[in-house]
């Protein structure tokens, strides 16, 4: 598609779519104001019905208050004298209704039954019942709103409480049919009017023949206001709700106006409008169409330049147009252009001159460096400057004719020649130098190789250090009834200082201990296998965990130059009772989960760590295992656990993630903290040995019979 094609599209599109908008702003605009005005149709219809609804209801009042003033009728309803009661009610309901207030009246007691009332049905039920006749009968108040009867019937009803001496002795009830009320609001409203009851069905109307229509379409009902079309008629519809007096909807209004020639006059408006926007549209593109032909002219013969300098025809030119447009300038670069192509066809000879000159030095160049190789490499060395010298005289004799090798190896191999020059110089002058490197780099290559052969040889002890230590570890954990225990030990280097271990002391206790050596590598490893034969050796007696530690304590003490000191608990579990007695050389605590899943450290006992101080006691602590509850002991290498920011992992998360293992055996529970440790760390280098253990109490051993 030609240029000026896709602007005078781009325009058309552009010029379309801005009328579209304005066109759509104006529907849009007049669509929110009949939206508008249906809303404010709907409220005034709502206002109307309620004021007749209201008016009723005063009158209802003002008729009810002169009845229950009647001491004739009130001290025949006290004294129970009911043909003087019938009576006096009677006279009162004749002139209501002659007065079109009321369409029926009823006396009631407290307890709703009916004295009197106007209407002949058999046993009928009172105008009031429930909670609003127990809110006139009792507080002697009253009450106002709208009732469905039996048959769907609808009326506003009024009840006041009757009254003597200052006791209340019944209700008195007046009503009027709402199908009164309809053809005054239709008359009000100029519009049609039908009373529905609550599921749908016509009470009153002002066009029964209308109403069949409408109730056909199934939109006749809707809530709010509605368009229905029907009979080739359009008609508005509001839908009032009528809320009864005990709660609820107990019918509707329903107002239907005819509004076809209004909804005539905007379609008219509407066809009317597209035509006007579609005839803009065209005169617009129209005189695009023209303004462009005459405009593009002068690029038109810019383009045929172009063309003919792209073959090669220099021979071709474009007057400058003098325009200050896009256009004039667009013709004015093109006549530079073919200025400049002809000024570059003469520098293209000067180069291919200077090429000539670099080919020889090349081979000065290559010559001296191939004297200084041997037979076998200087033949080749040769072959290769004849092979780019030949094909070099190729393109330059393509050149000379006249002929196009823009864009071909032969003319990159050509461009390529003046760096090539330098590069041989440099490599003739650095020949000499890399063999004295080279002499050199073989005898640092040897001095390399031996101390690799060292270092492997001590990678290999340390692997070894590594396997042997952590084979003296307890690997297999046993499967027991009355407990579960399980550990596992992630070494921050090839060895580490932290270890764990448990042993039998009887039938009925175990001693479990974890601990961690200050320092990291080989002197750390040692010193954690002195303190775990230590501390096997003494615990295998059944010594108190107390006492046990103050002995290790003393063990370790001695000859120890290197200062090392280790973080030590320990405790013995007797399966029998599951009490665990324990005491702490300034380890971390470890945490109980008791059996309702909470975990929270064990209690301090406050001692300080192994073979620092001489001659120190340690206290001990017992805590009561209930069955299912365990105790997780971990070294500082879990909660000094450093992510990616350098924050520490903490006691938090350790208690997060044991809560969320809640439930699960020992094993589970050590996976558990290790994976959420490492998860929290990945990325970082471990700083520290991670180490961790947990004993689960499942119970003592069934008695056997």
């Amino acid at each position: 598609m030609r240029l000026r094609a896709r602007i005078l599209l781009m325009t058309g599109v552009t010029v379309a779519s801005a009328i579209a908008l304005a066109v759509a702003a104006v529907v849009l605009e007049r669509a929110a104001v009949a939206r508008w005005s249906v809303d404010r149709l709907l409220d005034a219809h709502g206002a109307v019905w309620q004021a007749l609804v209201d008016d009723a209801g005063h009158q209802l009042a003002e008729a009810t208050t002169a009845i229950v003033d009647d001491g004739r009728l009130v001290g025949a309803m006290a004294e129970g004298r009911h043909d003087d009661l019938v009576g006096a009610a009677s006279g009162h309901f004749d002139r209501l209704e002659a007065m079109g207030i009321a369409t029926r009246l009823d006396l009631l007691d407290n307890d709703g039954q009916v004295r009197f009332t106007t209407t002949d049905m058999a046993l009928p039920a009172g105008l009031l019942s429930g909670w609003p006749l127990r809110q006139v009968a009792v507080e002697g108040g009253e009450v106002v709103g709208v009732r469905r009867f039996a048959g769907n019937g609808l009326a506003v009803v009024y009840g006041r409480a009757v009254q003597a001496d200052g006791r209340v002795l019944g209700v008195a009830a007046a009503a009027r049919d709402l199908a009164d009320l309809v053809p005054s609001v239709a008359a009000r409203l100029e519009s049609d009017a039908f009373l529905l009851d609550s599921r749908g069905g016509l009470v009153a109307g002002t066009n029964a023949a209308r109403w069949e229509d409408l109730a056909d379409r199934p939109d006749a009902l809707a809530d709010g206001s509605a368009v229905v079309s029907t009979g080739g008629r359009s008609f508005e519809l509001s839908t009032i709700d009528i809320a009864g007096l005990e709660g609820g909807r107990v019918g509707r209004l329903v107002m239907a106006r005819d509004a076809s020639d209004q909804l005539q006059r905007a379609a008219m408006f509407g066809v009317i409008l597209a035509l006007g926007v579609i005839g803009v549209v065209a005169i617009a593109l129209v005189w695009m169409h023209h303004y462009l032909n005459h405009a593009f002219a002068p690029l038109d013969e810019a383009i045929d330049v172009l063309d003919g300098l792209s073959r090669g025809e220099t021979w071709m030119s474009l007057d400058r147009t003098g325009r200050n447009d896009e256009i004039g300038r667009i013709a004015d670069s093109v006549s530079v252009f073919r200025d400049n192509i002809m000024a570059l066809e003469r520098v293209e000879t000067q180069r291919q001159r200077r090429q000539r000159r670099q080919q020889r030095f090349i081979r000065a160049q290559m010559q001296s460096l191939a004297a200084t190789l041997d037979e076998e490499p200087r033949q080749a060395l040769l072959e290769e400057l004849d092979d780019i010298e030949r094909r070099a005289q190729a393109v330059v004799a393509e050149i000379a004719e006249g002929k196009d090798v823009r864009g071909t190896s032969g003319r990159s191999l050509v461009d390529e020649l003046g760096m090539l020059a330098v590069a041989f110089q440099r490599l003739a002058e650095r020949v000499g130098q890399q063999h004295v490197r080279l002499t050199e780099l073989i005898t640092e290559l040897r001095e390399a190789l031996a101390h690799k052969t060292q270092l492997l040889a001590l990678q290999r002890e340390l692997d070894i250090a590594a396997k042997v230590q952590l084979a003296i570890l307890p690997r297999d954990f046993p499967e027991r009834r009355t407990f579960e225990i399980f550990a596992q030990a992630i070494p921050a280097r090839e060895v580490g200082g932290d270890f764990y271990d448990f042993f039998a002391i009887d039938d009925h206790r175990i001693g479990i201990a974890i601990a961690d050596v200050s320092g990291k590598g080989i002197p750390a490893a040692f010193f954690m296998l002195i303190s775990r034969t230590l501390l096997k050796a003494t615990g295998s007696f059944g010594m108190a965990p107390g006492a046990c530690l103050a002995r290790l304590n003393t063990l370790l003490g001695a000859d120890n130059d290197q200062m090392l000191f280790v973080t030590l608990f320990y405790g013995i579990l007797d399966t029998r009772t599951g009490s665990f007695v324990y005491a702490n050389g300034g380890h971390n605590p470890p945490y109980l989960i008791g059996s309702e899943g909470v975990a929270k450290p064990l209690a301090s006992t406050g001692g300080m760590a192994l073979a620092v101080v001489d001659g120190i006691d340690f206290a001990e602590s017992e805590v009561a295992l209930s069955p299912g509850s365990a105790i997780v002991m971990y070294t500082d290498g879990v909660t000094e656990a450093f992510d990616g920011d350098g924050a520490l992992y903490g006691e938090a998360r350790l208690e997060a993630a044991l809560q969320a293992a809640n439930g699960g055996n020992a094993r589970s529970l050590v996976d558990t903290v290790v994976d959420s440790v490492l998860h929290y760390a990945a990325g970082t280098d471990q700083a520290d040995d991670i180490t961790c253990l947990a004993l689960r109490y499942l119970g003592p051993e069934p008695i056997r019979a």
